[in-house]
């Protein structure tokens, strides 16, 4: 009950926001200002999107060709296999489909905020595999969610505008947050 109300509670405040916002004029001037450089931001954002995402990934295979461990069949069987189209359909892949041999190699690790921050002051963030690895991927990985949101604001009307740009600033201020308080 409690979950329905909070749920029903968060989509009329979006509403709310939506409706609303076109009657606030510093939003018409930011509206404005994202429809005339549009054909600025656009291709700028996507770049951006493009690039931390190119990062991600290279920081993905950079920490597997480092640190990675091989991975057996029955391992790659086993991934494959939680891939699975859940909701009723056929599976993507199966066990009976993989022949032959296989490659693979996986990583995993797991620090905390306090451990990257850390990291950051000593200087051990470019200097460490763990860290490049933590880093290139984190940075990529919010870069991307930044630039996907920004792509967002210069395309959408004001109301989406608003509330993409409220979801990002809450975002940011909750990371900023807790890494401040590691």
């Amino acid at each position: 009950m409690k979950a329905n109300l909070r749920w029903f509670v968060s989509i009329a405040l979006a509403l709310l926001v939506i409706i609303s916002a076109p009657r606030v004029p510093v939003l018409h001037r930011l509206d404005a200002f994202t429809t005339e450089h549009r054909a600025f931001l656009l291709p700028l954002f996507w770049t951006l999107f493009a690039l931390s995402t190119a990062v991600c990934l290279a920081g993905v295979i950079y920490g597997v060709l480092t640190r990675g461990t091989p991975m057996s069949h029955e391992d790659v069987e086993k991934t494959l296999e939680q891939g699975k189209y859940r909701f009723g359909g056929p599976a993507l892949f199966s066990a009976y489909r993989i022949r032959g041999t296989t490659t693979g190699a996986r990583f995993d690790d797991q620090a905390s905020f306090r451990d990257l921050k850390e990291a950051w002051r000593t200087g051990r963030w470019w200097k460490e595999p763990r860290w490049r690895t933590y880093y290139l991927v984190l940075g990529g990985g919010l870069t991307m969610g930044l630039s996907i949101f920004a792509v967002i604001v210069v395309i959408a009307p004001l109301g989406v505008k608003v509330l993409a740009g409220g979801a990002m600033l809450y975002a940011a201020t909750r990371l900023i947050w807790a890494f401040a308080r590691a």
